[in-house]
C-alpha cells in the first residue's frame, strides 16, 4: 500500500513537472525574443561619474543620486553658456546706472574710452555713447544725428534696430520710436518705429575721430541726441550727457554663482515670450522661472557653483584656444574671428552655432545684421590673437613683435589694442590707451611701408610709439582692427605676421 502511494505521488510530481515544463516551453516560444544589448544597460557600468549600479535596468539609490546631481550640473552649465547674453546686459545696465545713466541721460566718452572702464573689447578709436531705454512706463523716443553707427538690443541681447549709417535714416539722423512689448494702438507719423520684446533695452552709438580729434563727434552727439518719453514729445526734458572718460565702472557680468542671480533678474523682469521656450525650460530646470523665487538649497547651490566654474573655464577655452576651424583666417595662424558663421543670429542652414555664440558673448557686446556685411572700403574688420608663433599663451613679462607687411589693407586707419585675458577689457598698465596704430603720432613706418609693433614691459629703444606696454604676471591678447578694409584682406592676399617672442 505504501509502495502504491509512493508510485502515485511520484507520478503526480512527474506530471506537475511536465506541465510546468510544457507551460514554460509554450511561454518562451510565444513571448521570448532576442533583446539587442544596445537597448539595455548592464547591472554595473563604469562611467565618468564612477560606477553606476542597476537591478535589471532599475537604478539603485546611489546611482539615482549621482545621475540627478549630474543632470542638474549639465543643465546648470548649459544655462551658463546659453544665457550669457542676458547676464552681459544685466551687468551693462548695472554699470551704466552706477554713473547715473537713465531714461534722460547717456554716457559719452569725451576723451575716448580708456583702460579704467571695464568694458568688453572696447576700442581706442571710436567715440562711444551708451544709454539704457526703460519702456515700462511707455514708448521712448531716441533722436540721432548724422554720421553715427548705432543700434539697440533688447535685454536678452536680441537685435531691435540700427541707428545711423546702417539704419533706415541712412546716416542722416532721425527720430526713432521704441514701443514696449505690451504696446497696442496707433503710433504717430514721423518716426522710425520698432517694438521690442523686452522693457529694458541697451542703446549704443559710435562717433568717429576727425583728424585725430574726438571733439566734433562729441559736439554732434550733444547737439543731436535726445532721449525722452513719447508722452513728452511736445515738451521734453533735456538729455544729460555724462562724461565716461577716465571713470571706473564695471559692465562685465559675473563668472561665478552670482551669474545665475543676474540671469534670474532678467527672467523676472521680462515677459516669457521675449525668449524661446527651450531656453526658459533650461532655466526652469535649475530653479529660475518667472514668478517664482530663485532659492536653491545647499545641494543645488553647490552644483550651480560648480557649473559656473566649468562654464567659465569652457568659454575661456573656446576663445583663447579655439578648436573650430572657421575661427582661423589663415592656416597655421593664431589670427581668428570671435564672430564665426557670418550670421547675427548665429545660424547656418537652420542650425544654431552654439559654441561660436558663447565665444562671441564672452568676448564682445552688440548684435546687429550690419556686423555680417563685408564691404570693401566700408566699415571695419577684426582679427584677434591670443597665442604666439609657437602657440603659447602671451606672457606680460616677455617681449614680442608683430610685423605688419606692406600694403596694410585699411583705407581709413588700423589699430592694435591689447586686452586683459581675465576681464576682456583693455589691459591696465601705465598707458592710458593700451594701443597703437596708424593714427598714433610719431609711429614709425619702415622703408617698405611695413610696420613693426612691439609688446612688453618696456619699450624697445627708439620704438616707443610702436610699442604697447604689458605687465609681468598678466596675460594679454590683441585685436587688429582695419577701418575701411580693402580687397587684400577679403581675398587673403595680405595677412598680419604672427606674434613673435623676442
Amino acid at each position: 500500500m505504501k509502495r502504491t502511494i509512493s508510485i502515485a505521488s511520484n507520478k503526480a510530481v512527474l506530471v506537475l513537472i511536465a506541465v510546468i515544463a510544457f507551460a514554460s516551453s509554450v511561454y518562451a516560444q510565444k513571448y521570448k525574443t532576442n533583446i539587442p544589448a544596445a537597448i539595455t544597460i548592464p547591472d554595473m557600468v563604469d562611467t565618468r561619474l564612477g560606477t553606476l549600479n542597476f537591478i535589471d535596468g532599475f537604478p539603485d539609490d546611489n546611482t539615482v543620486q549621482k545621475v540627478y546631481d549630474n543632470l542638474d550640473f549639465v543643465h546648470g552649465m548649459q544655462a551658463f553658456m546659453n544665457t550669457m547674453p542676458a547676464a552681459s546686459l544685466f551687468a551693462m545696465r548695472q554699470g551704466l546706472k552706477s554713473i547715473g545713466v537713465n531714461n534722460h541721460s547717456v554716457v559719452v566718452f569725451n576723451d575716448m574710452t580708456d583702460s579704467r572702464t571695464l568694458f568688453l573689447t572696447a576700442n581706442t578709436e571710436s567715440v562711444y555713447l551708451a544709454g539704457w531705454l526703460d519702456l515700462k512706463n511707455g514708448p521712448m523716443v531716441v533722436e540721432s544725428g548724422p554720421g553715427v553707427l548705432g543700434f539697440v538690443n533688447d535685454f536678452w541681447f536680441h537685435y531691435v534696430a540700427d541707428i545711423g549709417n546702417a539704419g533706415p535714416d541712412k546716416g542722416k539722423g532721425g527720430k526713432f520710436l521704441f514701443l514696449p512689448p505690451d504696446f497696442k494702438g496707433d503710433t504717430p507719423a514721423g518716426y522710425f518705429v520698432y517694438q521690442s520684446r523686452t522693457y529694458s533695452n541697451w542703446l549704443t552709438m559710435r562717433g568717429f575721430l576727425v583728424k585725430g580729434s574726438a571733439k566734433p563727434a562729441v559736439a554732434s552727439f550733444k547737439k543731436h541726441v535726445k532721449i525722452y518719453p513719447l508722452s513728452m514729445a511736445v515738451k521734453h526734458p533735456a538729455t544729460s550727457f555724462i562724461n565716461g572718460s577716465g571713470k571706473y565702472f564695471n559692465t562685465i557680468h559675473a563668472m561665478d554663482y552670482s551669474f545665475f542671480e543676474e540671469v534670474n533678474t532678467v527672467v523676472q523682469e521680462e515677459p516669457n515670450n521675449a525668449m524661446d521656450p527651450e531656453t526658459l525650460g533650461l532655466l526652469a530646470s535649475i530653479g529660475i522661472e518667472k514668478g517664482k523665487p530663485f532659492a536653491p538649497d545647499d545641494r543645488m547651490k553647490k552644483i550651480l557653483t560648480d557649473a559656473a566654474v566649468m562654464g567659465n573655464a569652457t568659454v575661456r577655452t573656446l576663445m583663447y584656444k579655439a578648436r573650430i576651424p572657421e575661427f582661423y583666417f589663415f592656416p597655421n595662424s593664431a589670427w581668428g574671428t570671435p564672430f564665426i558663421g557670418g550670421s547675427y543670429l548665429f545660424e547656418r542652414n537652420g542650425v544654431r552655432l552654439i559654441d561660436p555664440r558663447s565665444m562671441f558673448f564672452f568676448a564682445a557686446t552688440g548684435i546687429t545684421p550690419a556686423m555680417t556685411v563685408a564691404r570693401v572700403g566700408i566699415g571695419s574688420q577684426y582679427a584677434a590673437a591670443s597665442v604666439d608663433l609657437k602657440g603659447q599663451a602671451l606672457d606680460g613679462g616677455k617681449n614680442y613683435r608683430i610685423h605688419l607687411p606692406p600694403g596694410i589693407p585699411a583705407k581709413d586707419f588700423w589699430s592694435l589694442v591689447v586686452y586683459d585675458t581675465q576681464t576682456r577689457s583693455m589691459l591696465q598698465t601705465d598707458q592710458q590707451f593700451p594701443s597703437t596704430g596708424s593714427q598714433k603720432k610719431g609711429i614709425k613706418i619702415n622703408a617698405d611701408k611695413s610696420v613693426d609693433v612691439y609688446f612688453g614691459p618696456k619699450a624697445p629703444q627708439g620704438k616707443k610709439n610702436n610699442w604697447v606696454q604689458t605687465v609681468p604676471g598678466k596675460g594679454w591678447w590683441v585685436i587688429l582692427r582695419l577701418y575701411g578694409p580693402l580687397q587684400p584682406w577679403f581675398d587673403k592676399t595680405w595677412k598680419p605676421g604672427e606674434i613673435e617672442e623676442l
